[in-house]
């Protein structure tokens, strides 16, 4: 019995019905928001984890209906746009991380915000961060 519950903590073989979807969804979305708090773009484990909560979440969603989770698409969107901030800053692949990271936030905060049934505004993450515009 033991086995089974930490198969299922892991994510391995956890059955995924409709009536728990929303639940595990909310809670892998509490997990982002815990881990992104105080995180800096130098902290590489933390950053992986986040990755990998991000992935798990799209992996989640991929196989759920509007009707199970709703907001589906801009959650799915939200989180590879996430995913793959995070991945560019384990790469090193940005200008600024601390800016990245800002916008991995932001996302996470935006699906936050869709898991508890809010509307929020989408922004396009792939784009420059939006300082003070020139009036």
């Amino acid at each position: 019995m033991d086995q089974a519950d930490q198969k299922n903590e892991v994510g391995m073989e956890a059955q995924v019905t409709p009536t728990n979807l929303a639940t595990q969804v909310a809670e892998l979305g509490d997990q982002l928001v815990s881990r992104l708090v105080g995180l800096g773009p130098d902290d590489l484990p933390e950053l992986a984890a986040v990755h990998e909560l991000l992935a798990q979440l799209a992996g989640q969603l991929q196989d759920a209906s509007t009707q199970d989770v709703p907001a589906l698409n801009q959650l799915l969107q939200l989180s590879a746009q996430g995913s793959q901030i995070v991945e560019k800053i384990i790469l090193r692949d940005v200008e600024d991380a601390s800016v990245a990271l800002e916008q991995a936030t932001k996302a996470v905060a935006q699906m936050q915000s869709l898991i508890n049934g809010d509307a929020v505004d989408m922004f396009n993450l792939d784009a420059s961060p939006q300082g003070e515009e020139a009036a």
